[in-house]
Order: structure tokens, then C-alpha cells, then sequence
């Protein structure tokens, strides 16, 4: 917890979620496969803050979109992944908005270098799309927040009880 000066609303809870789904798999020979899924977010009501009483929000629900292609090599593997988010309107409070849609996409990367070494690299792009309030007029604010993602990773399996992984990520974010 942050000192209220630093932080004047801190959120405490968050609604409940029902997320039903299905996925979809096509496979091609042994080693690669094609997943598509999709799944359908509802989600409840809740109080946020513990200093307001009142302070309410009752986010929208979101439909989630999931493509992705995997290779299973025996030495090394490769998943690439697209993700869609479409999101509901949501209420908190005295406003009324709906964030934006994401789009993101991501390259993941796994290689046996021998019987104890394993190498990860990956790459990950995510596009959040304009938030847009509701009153008797409608706008749209700010703007759309780009993160990228890269990571690299080694692994040593010294013993059968002890690994040691030397991990290097970089997040990169405008807007």
C-alpha cells in the first residue's frame, strides 16, 4: 500500500469475472498447429475505494480474439501469437466510457542449446486504441498507448533440484 500522498485512491477489489470460451486447434503433421480462440468476458460490478463509499464502477464486458501458430521442434520451438480485445462500454461513478480496442502480436522463441542449456527470446507489440467518454456529447480523449516488449532469457540446469535462470527484459511505451 502507498502512502496517500503519493497515491490519493488506491483500488482495493475488483468484480467478479465469468470468462466462458472455446479454442480451435488445426494441426499440420506433428509439429505444427494452428489455435484459434475466442472467449467472452462478463464482468461484475464493485467498490473501489475504501474512503468513498459510493465510489462504484461496473466495467463492460470484452470479446477476446486469440490466433496463434506454434512449431514444436525437438530442438527448438516457435509461437506466434495475434490477440484482438474488443471491449464494453463501462460506468464508474458519474462517467461513462469505453476503452480502446487492443490489438497485439508477439514472436516467442525457445532453443535446446544442450542437455542443460535452454535460450528464450521473444518480441511483443501491443496497440491500445483510443478510450472514449460519454455524455450528452461524445468524445474522444488522450491517445493510444503503444508498449513494446523484448525479453531474452538463458537457463542452466545445474542439478536435479536447482536451475538458473539470467533473464533481460525491456519495456518500451508511447503515448
Amino acid at each position: 500500500i502507498m502512502h496517500e500522498d503519493l497515491v490519493p485512491h488506491t483500488r482495493y477489489n475488483y468484480g467478479w469475472d465469468f470468462i466462458p470460451g472455446i479454442s480451435v486447434i488445426k494441426r499440420f503433421g506433428e509439429r505444427d498447429s494452428l489455435t484459434y480462440t475466442t472467449n467472452y468476458s462478463i464482468r461484475g460490478d464493485y467498490k473501489y475505494d475504501i474512503e468513498m463509499p459510493d465510489a462504484k464502477a461496473d466495467p463492460g464486458n470484452e470479446w477476446g480474439h486469440n490466433l496463434q501458430w506454434l512449431h514444436a521442434g525437438k530442438k527448438w520451438q516457435l509461437l506466434a501469437t495475434m490477440d484482438f480485445t474488443l471491449k464494453g462500454k463501462t460506468d464508474e461513478n458519474d462517467a461513462r466510457y469505453r476503452e480502446g480496442q487492443d490489438w497485439s502480436g508477439g514472436i516467442y522463441y525457445n532453443r535446446v542449446l544442450s542437455r542443460k542449456n535452454d535460450l528464450m527470446v521473444y518480441v511483443r507489440y501491443v496497440a491500445g486504441g483510443l478510450t472514449k467518454y460519454y455524455t450528452d456529447v461524445s468524445w474522444d480523449t488522450g491517445g493510444r498507448q503503444n508498449q513494446r516488449f523484448y525479453g531474452i532469457q538463458w537457463q542452466n540446469k545445474m542439478d536435479e533440484k536447482n536451475t538458473l535462470r539470467m533473464m533481460f527484459n525491456v519495456m518500451k511505451t508511447s503515448g
